[in-house]
């Protein structure tokens, strides 16, 4: 039987099954990656958002579940509207963030809150992570929160891997609500049996499609160099460069010109949400996520086929390895930026579920490496 979520189908297509993942969820069966993977398809039933965002229907399942608030379940009850009377962290993020192929409890905004509860601090984090999202899409929905006048204390937003993904410009929400709007403009057009027929149809094939970007990708690219990232070539050079740093002269031209792009792009994004939390009175983290293609080993990830499927994610390449050799340009010292590129250097065991989301394992360290960050920081009060 096909998979609502799709990654798993697009496993299927090279020769991969559910036992194949096991390694990145010690003691797990895979009658627990089955249950998982169908129930972290949830995360694929969109609904549109103010300022035409595509959020995450509320659903209720055994491990994916999300709020009518729009957060994902951190495993326990959360008081919604945020109780004033804690400390409230909203945290932005793309699908890392929600947590595709984890349960709730083990995503790094539920691991966070529980890393402060065990430090005193009483608080609640949530989950407002949204798959595709990038920093721009995640200044949008930190605006409509604030418009429903639902104000946290602090905002931590993980960015990084989208961000670089859709450098060459990130059209993929926008394409798949225009192609809804399409299939309905047309079915309005029809009798409503052929109608239902047709949406039958279309949500059969759209659903079982694997989710990949590449060839929308490829039609805007008109530079070689960047089209060579994505050859098997470049592939397997990405990958062979993810374990060490690499200097500015291992970078292309067109990989450089990626990477100024994509920083600009997030250097405005982090302007916009610090212009709107410094008038509100909110505090900002800003966090730069660690990626499979830079500080890893093979031996930290699985499915390294995948990679060859999900070819657009080697943008992540270029663009990690410049920002490093250039330091961050204008965020290195500042306090409410923290680089987590290399969080997961020296760690042992499975990293990735797949090719870019996190294990149980690595979210939890990188929760504690965001709380100790927020605690040293001494932004969060702390009870006696």
């Amino acid at each position: 039987m096909a998979y609502a979520y799709n990654l798993v189908n697009a496993m299927s297509l090279i020769g991969y099954s559910l036992a194949d993942m096991l390694p990145a969820y010690p003691g797990k069966d895979e009658a627990y990656l089955d249950q998982l993977m169908r129930d972290t398809a949830h995360s694929f039933d969109r609904h549109v958002v103010p300022y035409g965002l595509l959020g995450t229907q509320p659903c209720v399942s055994e491990y994916f579940n999300v709020h009518p608030g729009g957060f994902r379940s951190n495993g326990n009850s959360q008081p919604w509207p945020p109780d004033q009377g804690r400390t409230n962290i909203f945290f932005f993020g793309g699908s890392t963030t929600v947590g595709y192929g984890l349960e709730d409890g083990h995503t790094i905004p539920a691991q966070l809150q529980c890393s402060l509860n065990a430090a005193g601090v009483e608080c609640e984090v949530y989950n407002f992570g949204a798959g595709s999202y990038a920093s721009r899409h995640e200044a949008l929905r930190f605006l409509d929160l604030l418009d429903q006048d639902f104000k946290p204390d602090y905002v931590i937003v993980l960015d990084g891997n989208n961000d670089s993904v859709f450098g060459l410009g990130h059209r993929a929400l926008v394409d798949s609500l225009n192609t809804l709007y399409l299939h309905e403009k047309q079915r309005r057009g029809s009798s409503w049996i052929k109608a239902l027929m047709e949406f039958a149809k279309t949500s059969y094939s759209e659903r079982r499609r694997p989710s990949t970007i590449d060839e929308a990708v490829v039609r805007r690219i008109e530079d070689p160099e960047v089209v060579a990232y994505m050859a098997d070539e470049g592939i397997t050079r990405g990958l062979e460069m993810s374990t060490t740093q690499s200097s500015v002269e291992d970078i292309s031209a067109a990989g450089v010109r990626l990477a100024k792009r994509v920083w600009s792009g997030y250097l405005d994004s982090v302007a916009l949400i610090r212009a709107v939390a410094s008038r509100r009175d909110i505090k900002t983290m800003f966090a730069w996520q660690p990626v499979p293609w830079f500080m890893t080993t093979p031996e930290q990830r699985i499915l390294e086929k995948l990679y060859y499927l999900y070819r657009h994610t080697v943008f992540c390449s270029p663009v990690y390895h410049w920002l490093h050799a250039q330091s961050f340009p204008t965020l290195q010292d500042d306090p409410e930026f923290i680089n987590l590129a290399g969080a997961g250097a020296s760690l042992p065991g499975k990293l990735y579920v797949d090719t870019a989301h996190y294990s149980p394992f690595f979210c939890e360290q990188i929760a504690s490496t965001l709380s100790s960050e927020l605690l040293a920081r001494d932004w969060i009060p702390v009870s006696a």
